[in-house]
C-alpha cells in the first residue's frame, strides 16, 4: 500500500479502485483490504474514519488509536472536511455548477437487512467544475460522437453513492434542482462514466481536535 502521510496519529494511503476498505456483507467473499494490508505494513492496528467504496481510488485517512478515530469521524459527519473527487462523465456540463436533489437511501439486501426503508429522501448537494473535454468520432446511441468530460466534483453532503447517483442521473433530474455558480448556465447534461476520488484533509480543522503531529510527508 503506498502510505503517503504519516506522523503519531494518523495515516494517510493511496486506496487503489477495486480494494475493499474493511470486511462488508456486500461483498463476503473477499479477503483483501485497506484495513489488513496497512496494520501489516505498520505492524499496528489502523481505524477507519471514512470511506471509499470499493471501485473508487484515491486518498484514505486511517486513524492509530480509537481516540483519534472518533474526533476525526466526528469532523466528517459534520461536514468539517473538505473532500474532492474526479470523475470522467459522458456528456458535456456547463463550466461550474451545483446539483442540489435530494436523494431516497440505496439499500443493500445483505448489509442494510435491518434498516428502515421508510426513510425520507435526504439532502444532497454537490459542487462541480469542469476541468476539460474531448470528442470522438464514435457514435453512441443516438449521438453522432462521444463526448466525456472530466470533472471536480464536492459533495457537501454524504449521501450514499451520492456522486455517482448525482451525476448518473442528472439527465432525469429537474432543472429547479441543479442552480449555476456565478453566472454560469446550466443547460446540459451528462452521466457518470467512472470516478476516481481523492479525499482532502484540512490541518487547520483538525488541529484544535488533534494534538500538533510530528509530520512526515511521502
Amino acid at each position: 500500500m503506498d502510505i503517503l502521510f504519516l506522523d503519531d496519529w494518523l495515516v494517510a494511503v493511496n486506496k487503489p479502485s477495486g480494494l475493499l476498505v474493511h470486511r462488508s456483507l456486500i461483498d463476503k467473499h473477499e479477503t483483501d483490504f485497506v484495513l489488513q494490508r496497512v496494520r501489516n505494513q505498520l505492524g499496528r492496528r489502523v481505524y477507519p474514519v471514512h470511506r471509499l467504496d470499493k471501485p473508487t481510488s484515491g486518498i484514505l485517512m486511517l486513524a492509530l488509536d480509537p481516540g483519534t478515530a472518533r474526533a476525526m469521524t466526528a469532523r466528517f459527519i459534520a461536514g468539517q472536511v473538505e473532500k474532492t473527487y474526479r470523475a470522467i462523465v459522458r456528456g458535456f456540463p456547463e463550466p461550474v455548477g451545483v446539483i442540489d436533489y435530494a436523494l431516497r437511501e440505496e439499500f443493500d439486501p445483505l448489509a442494510d437487512a435491518r434498516a428502515d426503508r421508510d426513510k425520507d429522501s435526504q439532502a444532497a448537494v454537490t459542487q462541480y467544475r469542469r476541468l476539460a473535454t474531448v470528442e470522438l468520432p464514435h457514435g453512441v446511441g443516438r449521438y453522432p460522437t462521444a463526448r466525456y468530460a472530466l470533472v471536480e466534483l464536492q459533495p457537501k453532503t454524504g449521501r450514499k453513492h451520492q456522486l455517482r447517483r448525482h451525476t448518473s442521473s442528472i439527465s432525469s433530474i429537474p432543472s429547479s434542482a441543479i442552480r449555476p455558480m456565478a453566472t454560469a448556465a446550466i443547460t446540459g447534461s451528462f452521466t457518470s462514466a467512472s470516478t476516481t476520488g481523492a479525499c482532502c484533509w484540512p490541518r487547520r480543522r483538525c488541529d484544535s481536535v488533534i494534538p500538533k503531529p510530528r509530520r512526515r510527508w511521502f
